[in-house]
């Protein structure tokens, strides 16, 4: 099975957006390439290498079965790349001012040309020392004040995110569900589609929770679960925030 080339271009479109930069790496790679022997050995060779391991259509398809092959795209050094090139560029220049000259230019460049991420919607900037959302630390807290070793589940804008904040998090499904790194179940998929669906099925998904012992389930704050769903499974609301709303069983009944 191969890919379309296409495809593959339209995907290399969209990483490297105006190509500026595949532009600048692909220089910066042909003028390693002729610096010396030794940064060809070091640098060119086993960027050469990645390239053909893991942007290769056949390996791509019949090997790695990977779903998303413009990730691949994040495993090649063009920021190496790129440094190692101004930096050697410099060195070469005998003369203080033109050493100068370089490194103003290229940093304007990248500067001009690079792309401010807090522009895009999937990124905001944080507030704590964990490098994390607020809602989500929020969330988060509020379940581990009733317990230090929580089973959850949560909508997909949060269960990222919980993992890393603590690992004692147990969650019933993460990006896995979503087709990333290894399979889940059909009742696990099933459960994160109701879940994300704009009238999740609450008398489904807590029989689930219920079966595998989550104790905690977070909805949005939009959606709330009703409270005879509430009353037949014994869950209970402990608390709502950031948008989001809290439920608890402690399964003592």
């Amino acid at each position: 099975m191969s890919i379309c080339i296409t495809e593959m271009i339209n995907w290399i479109k969209d990483y490297y957006g105006d190509a500026i930069f595949l532009t600048m790496a692909l220089f910066s790679c042909a003028y390693l390439y002729v610096y010396s022997t030794k940064v060809k050995k070091a640098i060119i060779y086993p960027s050469a290498f990645i390239l053909f391991l893991l942007l290769n259509p056949v390996l791509y398809k019949l090997i790695f079965k990977a779903g998303r092959y413009w990730r691949f795209f994040w495993m090649l050094p063009n920021a190496i790349l790129i440094a190692s090139a101004i930096t050697f560029l410099v060195i070469k220049s005998e003369k203080k001012i033109n050493k100068i000259i370089v490194i103003a230019i290229f940093s304007i460049f990248i500067v001009v040309k690079g792309t401010n991420v807090y522009q895009n919607a999937g990124f905001v900037k944080t507030q704590n020392m964990y490098k994390l959302s607020e809602d989500t630390v929020a969330v988060c807290d509020v379940i581990l004040e009733y317990d230090s070793s929580p089973r959850c589940i949560m909508p997909s804008t949060l269960f990222c995110e919980a993992r890393q904040y603590n690992g004692n998090i147990t969650l019933l499904y993460g990006r896995d569900v979503q087709g990333y790194i290894m399979g889940v179940s059909d009742d696990i998929r099933s459960v994160y589609s109701s879940m994300e669906s704009e009238t999740p099925d609450y008398s489904f998904i807590l029989e689930k929770a219920t079966d595998g012992g989550y104790g905690f389930v977070v909805t949005y704050d939009s959606k709330p679960i009703e409270d005879n769903v509430l009353d037949t499974y014994g869950y209970n609301i402990i608390q709502s925030t950031n948008g989001y709303k809290i439920y608890y069983n402690s399964f003592d009944n």
